[in-house]
């Protein structure tokens, strides 16, 4: 081996060296970051406990509790926790629970109001209607809540386009693998560049024998 050879192969070999730093670091500070994010969420629905237990106190700790929220949410968007500027509005105009068809498609049953009852049985899913002002090309994010913990088999993430008012399939994988959404109390909730925009709830009853 020349001196050129024995040095390109010591290059070669540092660089790939601090590659595989490099990559260490990256999975570290996603492991981070995700661990930061679930702690966050248990964090919140401590809150929300917290808010059902103290009655006398609940305004202030629902407060915290959406901020906490939308910093979660900003953290996705923006990488800090605190929502970008925004103009425009953003509005639910209706929830619909979803069945799956034969050929993989959704069908949407009959749409529910806010609080509503919904049987487990053939609800693989729901389909929220969002409506849109002057919002085009901004970060709408979805957030669902099953008994005060995120599902983030729910979660969504996408820029608003050129449209007035856009359907949102909420379905996890299991839904899609035709098992009926799991019973408890849903929270729904959009968010604007970071920002609370809208929520609503809902029950999905568990199935009578």
């Amino acid at each position: 081996m020349t001196v050129d050879s024995r040095r390109n192969s010591d290059r070669l070999g540092l660089l790939l060296a601090i590659l595989l730093a490099l990559t260490g670091l990256l999975g570290a500070l996603i492991a981070w970051r995700l661990s930061e994010a679930d702690r966050a969420s248990g964090d919140a629905a401590e809150i929300g406990r917290l808010a059902e237990l103290l009655p006398d106190q609940a305004g202030v700790l629902q407060q915290m509790l959406q901020r906490v929220r939308e910093a979660e949410v900003s953290i996705s968007i923006n990488g800090q926790a605190r929502e970008a500027p925004s103009t425009g509005m953003l509005s639910i105009v209706s929830i619909s629970p979803v069945a799956l068809q034969a050929d993989g498609s959704l069908a949407a049953g009959a749409a529910v109001a806010d609080g509503a009852i919904v049987p487990t049985k053939g609800a693989a899913g729901f389909r929220l209607t969002l409506s849109g002002t002057g919002v085009a090309g901004q970060a709408v994010a979805v957030r669902v809540r099953r008994d005060g913990l995120i599902d983030n088999g729910y979660s969504q993430l996408w820029s608003w386009p050129g449209v007035d008012t856009v359907p949102v399939d909420l379905i996890t994988p299991f839904g899609r693998a035709n098992f009926d959404a799991n019973p408890g109390h849903y929270e729904i909730e959009t968010y604007l560049t970071g920002s609370l925009a809208g929520k609503l709830g809902l029950t999905v009853a568990p199935a009578t024998p």
